[in-house]
Parts: C-alpha cells; sequence; structure tokens
C-alpha cells in the first residue's frame, strides 16, 4: 500500500510536504500493523482469514486518523488539495470502497 501511495503522489512529478508527511505515516502505520500480525502468528500457528480481517478492521481507523494528522500542515492545520487526493485514495482502498 505504501509503495501504491508513493508512486500516485509522483504521478504529477513532484512530491509535496504533505505527501511525504503521509507516506511516513503510512510506513509507521503498516510497519505497526504487520507487528501486530506477527504477534498473531507467534502466538497461534494457525491464523484464519477472519482474525487477520478482524486485525485490519481493528487497525482502519487509526491508520486513517495517524494519515490525516500527519496530512495537516504542522503550524496551520491545514489540508492541502493533494492531501485529500491521497486520504481519498487510501480511504477507498481501506474500506473497499
Amino acid at each position: 500500500m505504501v509503495a501504491a501511495v508513493k508512486s500516485y503522489c509522483q504521478q504529477k512529478g513532484k512530491i509535496t510536504a504533505s505527501e511525504k508527511r503521509i507516506i511516513g505515516a503510512m510506513k509507521e502505520t503498516t510497519e505497526g500493523l504487520a507487528e501486530e500480525i506477527i504477534k498473531l502468528y507467534k502466538n497461534n500457528t494457525q491464523v484464519d482469514d477472519m482474525t487477520l480481517l478482524e486485525v485490519v478492521d481493528k487497525n482502519r481507523e487509526k491508520i486513517l486518523n495517524d494519515l490525516l494528522d500527519a496530512a495537516l500542515t504542522p503550524k496551520k492545520k491545514i489540508l492541502s488539495d493533494e492531501a485529500k487526493e491521497v486520504l481519498g485514495m487510501v480511504s477507498k482502498e481501506l474500506l473497499g470502497a
């Protein structure tokens, strides 16, 4: 997903500061999600699809909130048009819309 966001941002040429912050936040949140899945596999040798889906569902809101926080400008807390586009794309993917 991080690679998809990065390539989406690079389509227009230069990556904006808000897009860079979103990409950084995506890396952090996906690493956190991966760690949670690894812990799940360490505790259970058999993990079904529903259990994995529950982990992802539980983290969707956190992921979107983290990305929104990263997208806002540090001082004025403004959301750029580019950041809105990226957040829209990511939320469609996460929510399956």
